[in-house]
């Protein structure tokens, strides 16, 4: 009869092989495997831009509601060229206000989505916007705004706090 317990047992001895095999298999082959068995994140950077109470939110045409400026990633894109990027595509804005790392980060498992947020404090009325194709409008509104799209509203419930009320 074999052993089935946690220390030593058939189980233990089976995934400390399968590890160790693992670790001959080539390195892209390795990675292969982790992509299909570990779950992929999409990672996001996103501009709180706040003037008082007020925060800076765009309408899109791909989504119904307000959503906080700014986009995905691409592949090896630090997260703060990425926000510049997004700033500068969706509203013609310069980022030069925001830190170079991420305050903080927002993490939705079950959409496999990180959301990495930059705080900026602004003078709403210096600021020189232009919306770009994809952004129907750019609106300064309270965080608790009943237009927000569910993962904003998501994102801000958890910060929130940092934004003066």
């Amino acid at each position: 009869m074999s052993e089935v317990g946690p220390k030593g047992g058939l189980r233990s001895r089976v995934r400390s092989a399968a590890y160790s095999a693992f670790g001959y298999l080539p390195p892209r082959v390795r990675r292969g495997i982790v992509g299909v068995v570990a779950p992929s994140f999409t990672v996001g950077a996103l501009g709180v831009i706040h003037d008082g109470d007020l925060v800076l939110f765009v309408r899109q045409q791909h989504r119904p509601g307000l959503a906080l400026p700014g986009g995905l990633l691409k592949k090896g894109e630090p997260a703060r060229r990425a926000l510049v990027r997004e700033l500068a595509e969706e509203l013609g804005a310069d980022a030069s206000g925001f830190a170079a790392a991420p305050d903080t980060a927002h993490v939705d498992p079950g959409k496999t989505r990180v959301d990495l947020i930059f705080f900026c404090a602004a003078d709403r009325a210096t600021m020189a916007l232009t919306p770009a194709a994809e952004v129907l409008s750019f609106e300064w509104r309270r965080i608790d705004d009943v237009e927000l799209t569910p993962q904003t509203r998501e994102i801000l419930a958890s910060v929130g706090d940092r934004i003066p009320r």
